[in-house]
């Protein structure tokens, strides 16, 4: 009987499968993620959190599997309208 191996990751999968930029990978990949949370949260569709954003409704489809050409800077910023907007919801960088 053969014994299976593994091996432990690092915490940042883009940074074990070897692709260029992993932190910022990662960065992004946690950020749609809390965004994609509070726009469940509040029930916010696709359009309505893009007039949030102030962008067009397709920059904020883009935010939703993998978002290339988004820079960690504007999702933040997604992030904080989301924040500001009237709601309970609360963002905390330790969420991350």
């Amino acid at each position: 009987m053969r014994k299976k191996t593994y091996e432990i990751g690092s915490g940042n999968v883009f940074k074990d499968l070897g692709v260029p930029n992993a932190e910022e990978h990662l960065i992004k990949a946690q950020l749609v993620y809390k965004i994609d949370k509070l726009m469940k949260a509040r029930n916010l569709k696709q359009a309505e959190a893009a007039e949030l954003f102030g962008v067009r409704q397709p920059d904020a489809q883009r935010c939703h599997g993998f978002p290339q050409g988004l820079k960690p800077g504007g999702l933040w910023v997604w992030v904080a309208r989301l924040k500001s907007c009237p709601s309970r919801l609360r963002v905390y960088v330790a969420d991350f």
